[in-house]
């Protein structure tokens, strides 16, 4: 595993993802929807479109599966849209209601349950007040927000979150059994 990976995601342009991802041998993409954010009639030429992208590939691809912001159009059940998001991406990402907006434990647990060993990130909503709970369902955390001046979406990274954030991982790591 190197000790740094790096990704893209353009919001609202999958397809600019996998371009660019091709183009700068990114380690991995964020999508913010692989399935359920559709209509039935929509869903098809996306996933076949999807699934074009996906070939000859050399990067993993973070789905979203009940995203903030994404409506829930499909009809489907968690698990019907479950199956299709682990045919359409490498791991499974989810959130709460919005961005920095707490990904409820509950919600997680389901995921987990439905995706069985599939991997499962949270994407929005992680501090470090909260990383140690979710770490007891999920494979990764995206974090973001928590770790900005203000703990907003904007502004600058400040490092002595980065460092209450990170001590705080090291120490759920000793405690969690993987």
């Amino acid at each position: 595993m190197p000790d740094k990976m790096f990704g893209v995601n353009i919001l609202g342009d999958y397809k600019k993802a996998f371009e660019l991802a091709g183009k700068y041998n990114v380690d991995f993409i964020q999508i913010d929807s692989v399935c359920g954010h559709l209509t039935p009639e929509q869903d098809s030429p996306y996933a076949d479109e999807l699934m074009t992208l996906m070939e000859d590939r050399t990067f993993q691809v973070l789905g979203g599966l009940r995203f903030k912001y994404q409506p829930i159009r499909s009809g489907r059940t968690l698990e019907k849209d479950a199956e299709l998001a682990r045919q359409r991406c490498d791991a499974a990402v989810t959130t709460g209601e919005g961005t920095g907006k707490n990904c409820p434990t509950e919600k997680l647990f389901e995921f987990r349950k439905v995706l069985k060993d599939f991997p499962l990130i949270v994407g929005a909503g992680v501090t470090a007040g909260n990383v140690c709970e979710k770490l007891e369902y999920v494979d990764g955390v995206i974090i973001g927000s928590w770790l900005k001046e203000g703990h907003n979406d904007y502004g600058d990274v400040c490092e002595e979150y980065v460092k209450e954030f990170m001590d705080k991982v090291v120490e759920c790591r000793a405690t969690l059994s993987y």
